[in-house]
């Protein structure tokens, strides 16, 4: 099932993610369910500079609509700049019961304004989370 991230406001979706994301579903024949949905409106995490604050920001904010046990899940998001929204995404799905959670993005960004990267060659994708205080 492919769903799309919430943005920061509350029960909101971008409408243009949506329509492209219902297309891909009816040419792909992988239904399109939106089982995320956020609760709370929360601040853009682009607007916040440090990691652990943008944890705090999104903590509790999501949750899941229907049935996800068992399922496997495509997790679309427009942008991903830290990973940390996209990341309590998938927590939240699995912690649901999901069996597995794909997470995909339209686009990233080079230079980070909280010092995060680009994976490199061989680099884990936790190691580019790290926080930089090594917490």
């Amino acid at each position: 099932m492919i769903t799309q991230y919430p943005t920061h406001t509350e029960n909101q979706l971008n409408p243009n993610l949506r329509d492209l994301f219902l297309e891909i579903s009816a040419e792909t024949d992988i239904p399109m369910g939106q089982v995320l949905e956020r609760t709370e409106t929360v601040q853009e995490n682009h607007m916040i500079s440090n990691e652990k604050a943008k944890v705090v920001n999104l903590e509790g904010s999501l949750s899941v609509n229907r049935d996800v046990e068992g399922k496997n899940i495509i997790l679309v998001d427009n942008i991903v700049l830290s990973g940390i929204s996209i990341l309590q995404g998938v927590d939240v799905l699995k912690q649901a019961g999901a069996e597995n959670v794909f997470a995909v993005t339209l686009g990233t960004s080079i230079e980070h304004k909280d010092g995060t990267r680009e994976l490199n060659e061989g680099q884990k994708a936790s190691e580019l989370l790290e926080l930089k205080d090594g917490g």
